[in-house]
């Protein structure tokens, strides 16, 4: 290449070169790096799935994979890839033959994000307000 340098120039060379590192890559098939959602410790799973989930779709976005028909099996596939063996073996559990993309991100939601029982919840908090307010009436008599 520097016999042709002197012809074309440094700047095209850099561009040639990175188009060709980009080719070759794309040629090899590797996927580009992305973590794994850890999915050992569940106390904490939640908020974690929804983070890595929200991450995982801006990655999609960078790859350019759309939510076309043909794009659709390509998009479960790379869900199911980056999630990570751990999850991997969770999802065989809970599987069925006709799962797209959406089916397969529900039922890794219904896994990790815990459900919230708003009447429970509701009720609990006005117990343990009560119980509050009580021990500081009682605390501010004396």
């Amino acid at each position: 290449m520097t016999i042709y340098k002197h012809h074309i120039g440094d700047e095209v060379i850099r561009t040639l070169s990175v188009l060709i590192v980009i080719c070759v890559y794309t040629m090899a098939g590797a996927l580009p790096i992305f973590p794994t959602f850890e999915c050992e410790d569940l106390n904490n799973a939640g908020p974690r799935w929804t983070k890595w989930l929200s991450r995982f779709e801006v990655f999609l976005s960078a790859m350019d994979v759309r939510d076309t028909e043909p794009e659709k099996k390509r998009k479960k596939a790379l869900l199911l890839h980056y999630m990570g063996a751990e999850c991997y073996d969770i999802y065989e559990t809970l599987k069925n033959e006709e799962d797209d993309y959406s089916a397969v991100k529900t039922k890794m939601n219904d896994y990790f994000v815990p459900k919230y029982n708003s009447e429970f919840e509701d009720t609990f908090s006005d117990r343990q307000v009560r119980k509050k307010v009580r021990i500081w009436i009682s605390f501010a008599q004396y």
